[in-house]
C-alpha cells in the first residue's frame, strides 16, 4: 500500500512538470504598452516591466523593476499552534504563521493544495484557497521535518493557470 502511495505521488510530480513544461511552450508573448507617469511600459501577458529613462532622450536604465502580473508565494516554514487544531482558516492577504497557506493578490478558483510528508504520504488536501494547513494529520501535530506542496489553481481575473510545488518545514 505504501509503495502504491509512493508511485502515485512520483507519478503526480511527472504530471506536474510536464505541464509547466508545456505552459511555457504555448506562452503568447503579445506586447502591449501602457503608460505610467509618462513613460511608456511594455506589458507582456504576466509581467510588467517598467525601464526609466533621462528627460533629453538619452535612453538610461536607472532602474529596472519586474511586476508580476500573476502571483502565488508560499512559505518555506510555518510554526503549527501547539495548543491545538485551529482547523487551517486565515484570512487571504495575511500573514499568521500558524497556517501553512499561499500569498496572492488575485482570486483564484480551480484551487488545489496537496500536502505530502518527507515519506510521499498525503498528509493534507484543499480545494478552498481561505482553507490552509494548521500542521495536524489525524488529530496529532506533526513533527518537525520537511514536507512537500503541490498547488494548482487558475487566476480569475487573466485565466492563467499555475502549478507550483515547493518544500517546507515545520517548526516546533
Amino acid at each position: 500500500m505504501r509503495q502504491m502511495k509512493a508511485i502515485a505521488f512520483i507519478f503526480l510530480m511527472v504530471l506536474c512538470m510536464a505541464s509547466m513544461a508545456q505552459q511555457k511552450k504555448s506562452k503568447n508573448v503579445e506586447s502591449e504598452f501602457m503608460q505610467i507617469d509618462g513613460i511608456n511600459v511594455p506589458i507582456d501577458s504576466h509581467s510588467k516591466y517598467i525601464t526609466k529613462s533621462m528627460p533629453d532622450s538619452t535612453v538610461m536604465n536607472i532602474d529596472t523593476t519586474r511586476y508580476e502580473r500573476d502571483f502565488i508565494l508560499f512559505p518555506n516554514a510555518f510554526r503549527p499552534d501547539k495548543s491545538g487544531q485551529i482547523g487551517g482558516q486565515y484570512l487571504l492577504g495575511t500573514y499568521n504563521n500558524n497556517v501553512f497557506h499561499p500569498t496572492t493578490d488575485q482570486d483564484i478558483d480551480e484551487y488545489q493544495l496537496l500536502i505530502y510528508n518527507r515519506y510521499g504520504y498525503l498528509v493534507f488536501e484543499s480545494t478552498d484557497i481561505n482553507i490552509g494547513w494548521d500542521g495536524y494529520f489525524e488529530n496529532r501535530l506533526m513533527p518537525q521535518d520537511g514536507y512537500f506542496y503541490v498547488a494548482t489553481g487558475r487566476f480569475v481575473t487573466t485565466g492563467a493557470k499555475f502549478s507550483k510545488w515547493g518544500q517546507f518545514i515545520i517548526l516546533l
